[in-house]
């Protein structure tokens, strides 16, 4: 827990970057280190209990951005899926295959058949010729972040 030096009129016991009450309040602390990075804010007191809470407090702007970006961008993805079908759509009834302007070029692409490996059923049924043809790869690291 990160609490705040400075005594909150408001009874509040946490730094003003964690405050659920910060927008709006003018007695919010007003350190510039506190709206970035609230772990290195002059009056914060770090108070961690584990790897998480302390890593949840260096971290804790980066955090809300990408909170925020995760969000808009699930729901532009979602919104821009809709219109891509709607595209598709006439595109399919108007017989249009191809369609630019100054900003977008879209190409109608007909429906196909492709050809995939069942890998589960060829390791089941045939390990030693999925062995020779497995390919190793090095994955770099990486994070993973869902939006709910």
């Amino acid at each position: 827990m990160i609490r705040c030096k400075n005594e909150c009129p408001h009874g509040q016991k946490t730094c003003c970057f964690f405050c659920e009450i910060k927008h709006g309040c003018e007695d919010c602390c007003n350190e510039n280190e506190m709206k970035t990075e609230p772990s290195k804010c002059a009056y914060a007191i770090v108070e961690g209990e584990n790897e998480i809470e302390l890593f949840n407090y260096e971290v804790a702007n980066a955090l809300a951005v990408v909170e925020q970006c995760e969000v808009q961008k699930k729901t532009l993805e979602e919104k821009s899926s809709k219109m891509k079908e709607a595209i598709k759509t006439a595109m399919e009834k108007y017989n249009v295959k191809k369609f630019t302007s100054d900003k977008i070029e879209i190409t109608y692409i007909a429906p196909s058949t492709r050809n995939t490996i069942d890998s589960k059923k060829l390791k089941m049924n045939y390990p030693d010729i999925a062995a020779e043809c497995t390919k190793t790869s090095n994955v770099s690291s990486s994070i993973r972040i869902k939006v709910k």
